[in-house]
């Protein structure tokens, strides 16, 4: 650990924050990031004043450090989604939320625009907080896609809009990239013959679900 904002184990299995000089001579900073569950980061952006956005998950979001949060923390024992804003210099949080719904939901992607606005994407399931939303329902029975974009101050952190992006099948949020007009783009997978489609150049899906083989 080096300069971090946590130097000891928080449980389990923690997430961690590293910068690297930018000739890689040395570390920059570094810590652990996670409460007494199993914590797991899983993607990273830093924004024009160097701070680290980090996105990933925790099975314990009620032990995991909070900081300016953008909803309440309800205590669950299931995975939720995680965003954590790491301060430049790594010594402090600036911000750090806890999103989900009543099961299992996952970050697997995060970016971050010119004005330091985050988007985020990944897998929910039942109960997620939809907000200002093109898709409301969760469709199916399973993990859907999401996409949600959070604004920060200095003194609180605002959900934008929390949307279900899918079909009746599984579907994940995998990656997301922010262009200069601040529109956000998503890629990852789909088994729903109904995922939502506009201007397609592929609008069938390719294998039918029931009957493709491990490797097809």
């Amino acid at each position: 650990i080096v300069g971090g904002f946590q130097s000891e184990p928080g449980g389990y299995r923690d997430a961690f924050v590293v910068k690297i000089e930018a000739d890689g001579s040395r570390v920059a900073y570094s810590s652990r990031l996670g409460g007494i569950g199993f914590d797991q980061g899983w993607d990273i952006a830093v924004d024009a004043l160097g701070r680290a956005f980090v996105a990933g998950w925790t099975s314990d979001p009620t032990g995991f450090p909070i900081v300016n949060p953008a909803i309440p923390v309800i205590a669950r024992q299931r995975d939720q989604v995680f965003v954590t804003v790491v301060a430049a210099n790594g010594g402090s949080v600036v911000s750090s939320s806890i999103l989900g719904g009543q099961k299992d939901d996952r970050a697997f992607g995060i970016a971050v625009d010119a004005v330091g606005d985050a988007y985020v994407t990944g897998s929910a399931d039942k109960g997620f907080p939809v907000r200002n939303a093109f898709q409301r329902d969760q469709k199916a029975f399973s993990e859907e896609a999401f996409l949600t974009k959070l604004h920060f101050s200095p003194s609180s952190t605002e959900i934008v809009f929390w949307t279900f992006l899918g079909g009746t099948s599984s579907d994940d949020g995998l990656a997301i990239a922010v262009g200069p007009d601040q529109a956000p783009v998503v890629v990852g997978y789909t088994v729903s013959r109904d995922f939502p489609l506009s201007r397609a150049i592929q609008s069938v899906l390719a294998i039918d679900p029931q009957f493709s083989q491990p490797g097809e």
